[in-house]
């Protein structure tokens, strides 16, 4: 039987095990684990891989997993850390025909091995939790000092109730700790009632996954919380990740593309926290994410997540005018994007509070005296533009930085270029020009 490395504890974690020993697994690094291989043990299990992964190197992957795990001791997870293991380096054969070997074993052995018993009491399609459900505890831990203001309450019950919904309220009023309520909360029930809790915390940026991440694991200490993002190594995926941490927080895009491969499943997941969710439009990865959960509801197959979304604002669209019925357009597809069928959720009872705890801009109005005509960077530009007109015979009595002056050019370039004809291109060009040093001067005058 192979030796254990000492370089790990008694008692190593499933993400010690895979930092340990997978990165040596895919590149055949086998003499660096510093274990013996006796090649003659299990050869049954090796002799269904071997095709896939190829001879001994199937046989290596196997014994120095198996081992390695069953000198450290490590359970209840023996048979699922080996089988994520071969999930990492992509051995999707490998795997089912472990599994199968292991069933067939199990229902012809009069007494079933110890890690035979664990596969067929917990698949590995279920994970467990290292710890007895009992002892975690779930609270929300705040700073001394601190405490839930009411419109936090106000934000989060619906959250709590298990409502999608949309949380808005201004930048620095707590979305954050809302959001950990609502976590807190969550995990806790779910515990009580014996269901799957895996929550997803979804960013659009790197620095804001690490940011959460370090958020959440001081909000919520009894649960276990890490961060994955696309220049994560590869062992940090969220679908080893979701065998063993309560919380992930990661970016929209590793997500998406999990989800696409087939590697992370919606109906794992109990529940999705989207921050600065007004992004979920058009084709960002929000809006396919969310894409994949609306086809899923329609479908009518299995259990879906619940979806909370956070934003200082939800924005109004591809409307300028700001009309209102566009802005209600907006919102209303915003909302169908997001399953939101609890609406957008604003403070509307503590509204004192929230003032008082609103980041207000201030604002100083400062007057400063025009500018002179004769300095020499205005100079410079209007003697160039006045050679440049000369070219295209622009004759324009208004200021070059006015408005006037910009909407006789477009008048002049407007015919030229609907004739398409490579002769005007010169002229279409210093016009062009013409417009852009008129900007300059109106941004140096203003």
């Amino acid at each position: 039987m192979a030796e254990a490395p000492d370089c790990l504890g008694q008692k190593p974690t499933l993400k010690e095990v895979r930092k340990y020993v997978v990165p040596h697994v895919s590149s055949g690094k086998w003499e660096d684990l510093g274990i013996e291989l006796d090649f003659d043990d299990d050869g049954t299990l090796v002799d269904h891989i071997r095709k896939e992964r190829g001879g001994d190197e199937a046989k290596c992957c196997l014994d120095v997993l198996k081992a390695w795990l069953q000198g450290k001791g490590v359970e209840p997870k023996t048979w699922r850390t080996l089988v994520g293991c071969l999930r990492e380096i992509e051995a999707e054969e490998a795997v089912r025909s472990i599994e199968e070997n292991i069933l067939q074993t199990t229902s012809s052995a009069t007494q079933p091995s110890q890690d035979e018993q664990l596969l067929e009491s917990e698949p590995p399609s279920q994970p467990t939790p290292d710890v007895e459900p009992a002892t975690i505890d779930y609270s929300l831990k705040l700073e001394p000092g601190k405490e839930i203001r009411g419109y936090q309450w106000e934000l989060a019950e619906p959250g709590i109730e298990g409502e999608n919904y949309i949380i808005c309220a201004p930048t620095g009023t707590g979305k954050t700790l809302v959001a950990g309520l609502i976590i807190s909360e969550h995990l806790q029930k779910r515990k009580l009632d014996g269901k799957t809790r895996k929550v997803i915390f979804m960013v659009k940026t790197k620095p804001l996954a690490q940011q959460q991440m370090d958020a959440l694991q001081k909000l919520i200490p009894g649960a276990s919380v890490n961060c994955c993002t696309g220049d994560d190594a590869v062992l940090s995926t969220i679908q080893l990740l979701l065998k063993e941490e309560d919380v992930i927080v990661c970016t929209d895009g590793k997500f998406l593309n999990e989800l696409n491969d087939s590697k992370v499943r919606l109906d794992e997941i109990s529940l999705i926290v989207i921050d600065e969710c007004h992004h979920t439009r058009k084709s960002a990865a929000y809006a396919r994410v969310m894409e994949c959960y609306l086809k899923e509801k329609q479908s009518g197959q299995g259990e879906l997540p619940q979806v909370v979304g956070l934003t200082a604002s939800p924005g109004a669209g591809d409307n300028p005018c700001l009309s209102r019925e566009k802005t209600l357009d907006h919102l209303h597809t915003l909302c169908a994007l997001m399953d939101a069928t609890g609406g957008i959720k604003t403070v509307t009872e503590n509204t004192e509070e929230l003032e008082k705890h609103t980041n207000k801009p201030i604002f100083r109005l400062q007057i400063l005296p025009c500018r002179d005509y004769n300095e020499p960077f205005i100079a410079k530009i209007t003697k160039e533009m006045a050679i440049l007109e000369a070219k295209v015979d622009l004759r324009c009595p208004f200021q070059r930085w006015s408005q006037q002056y910009e909407t006789a050019i477009q008048q002049k370039k407007q015919p030229l270029e609907m004739e398409l004809s490579p002769k005007h291109r010169d002229t279409i060009n210093t016009l062009k020009l013409l417009r852009c040093y008129s900007e300059t001067l109106n941004i140096y005058m203003d």
